[in-house]
């Protein structure tokens, strides 16, 4: 029953792991997101020319510069998530440890599940990027026609 624990624990560990790795990536790829939309934001307002030539032209450049702006508030509130996500972590490491002194032969398992806002604010992030991008795309057709 020894061996049995200690792979289990090995197991666990290996899992833990994994999971630490996986929303550092996670956090790593909104982090540079939200770079890429407020860069962009910037280059395209910097370089947007005195006058734009018809109405279509002007809506798709403001309809732009406003998803890339809903797209870099999304990705902050998922951003946010991280402080979160750790302060859970350590309420549950806590927790798992109190249990762990009443009961030492039981194993200590806990799952941290992100809030329905996070998860919206994930989606609205990905979807105002590619509205986004699709309205730039239209924004330099009806500019050059």
């Amino acid at each position: 029953m020894h061996d049995r624990d200690k792979v289990i624990k090995e197991q666990l560990d290996k899992f833990d792991l994994q999971q630490e790795k996986q929303s550092a990536a996670y956090f790593k790829f909104m982090n540079s997101l939200t770079s890429i939309c407020i860069a962009l934001i910037g280059f395209l307002i910097a370089l947007k020319p005195a006058s734009l030539p018809n109405g279509e032209a002007k809506f798709l450049f403001l309809l732009s510069i406003s998803l890339l702006g809903l797209c870099t508030l999304f990705s902050l509130v998922s951003r946010h998530y991280e402080i979160v996500e750790h302060k859970e972590m350590n309420q549950s490491r806590i927790k798992m440890l109190k249990s762990f002194v009443l009961d030492q032969k039981k194993i200590q398992t806990d799952y941290i599940s992100k809030s329905l806002i996070y998860v919206i604010c994930d989606w609205a992030t990905y979807i105002c990027l590619l509205l986004s991008i699709l309205s730039l795309i239209f924004y330099s057709y009806y500019y050059i026609y």
